[in-house]
């Protein structure tokens, strides 16, 4: 076999059996052979090893590629490690790129640091860029922001966005406004 798309999937299938090892094994073949998507995977599996130096290697490699969906997870991943070292400034341009390569995460990480700081006109217009690109959690967080704000019924109405998109824990959140809306 002299694919890298045939060891990514060996990879794949490995993982589905559980075989740490072998999906390692498959991933990083791939990798050397120039598969992108096989360097952000192999990032995901050391990272939960709790190698995070090594998956940030992994993850920037895999950021170099040309396929965007694992540039866009890649540099996400990078910018929540970033946010976990407290490296704020970095997180906040890593989550940029990971947004600007079409990652909806990156917005919504983005707009919650924007809201921790306060700053909740920023954060509103990034949960809403990561709204029209899919992300059920937007909405969600946007309804947080107007239920914050005292607009209870376009926070409810943002809330059942959100549950009927598929935000599993929207569902909550719109139950809870309806408990403090009776009380």
């Amino acid at each position: 076999m002299g694919e890298p798309a045939a060891y990514f999937h060996l990879g794949e299938i490995a993982q589905e059996e559980g075989n740490t090892e072998k999906v390692k094994e498959f991933y990083k073949k791939a990798a050397e052979m120039g598969e992108p998507a096989a360097y952000f995977h192999l990032g995901e599996i050391v990272e939960g090893e709790g190698n995070i130096e090594e998956a940030k290697e992994l993850y920037r490699k895999a950021t170099e590629g040309s396929v965007p969906l694992s540039s866009s997870l890649a540099y996400g991943h990078l910018g929540d490690i970033a946010a976990k070292e407290g490296a704020l400034e970095e997180a906040k341009e890593l989550y940029r790129k990971a947004a600007e390569a079409g990652y909806p995460d990156g917005y919504m990480s983005l707009g919650d640091i924007a809201a921790k700081e306060g700053v909740l006109e920023e954060a509103k217009e990034l949960y809403n860029k990561a709204a029209e690109m899919g992300e059920p959690a937007a909405y969600s967080a946007l309804g947080g922001i107007a239920e914050e704000q005292g607009r209870l019924d376009e926070a409810r109405e943002l809330y059942k966005k959100a549950v009927e998109m598929g935000a599993p824990y929207a569902q909550k959140d719109l139950e809870d406004l309806d408990r403090l809306a009776r009380d």
